[in-house]
């Protein structure tokens, strides 16, 4: 299973740093997301406030490395 972005806050870290609906999610500070359900992320979220997210994200045939703060991720 693929992790796939399928819903952005406006105005959100993620948002202003351009991840996009449909951005595949390839890791998570280094750990490979394949397996991974979108419930599973969620729990990944809930961890310690303020802490960052280092991000591989997959668009068609390119990946780019992001980093974003979870508490900006959550809302």
């Amino acid at each position: 299973d693929k992790l796939v972005v399928n819903f952005l806050y406006h105005n959100s870290d993620a948002d202003t740093k351009g991840i996009k609906i449909g951005d595949q999610i390839i890791s998570i500070d280094d750990k490979d997301t394949s397996h991974l359900s979108q419930e599973d992320y969620c729990d990944v979220l809930q961890r310690q406030r303020g802490d960052e997210e280092h991000l591989i994200i997959k668009r068609n045939d390119k990946t780019f490395h992001l980093t974003l703060h979870k508490t900006t991720l959550l809302k």
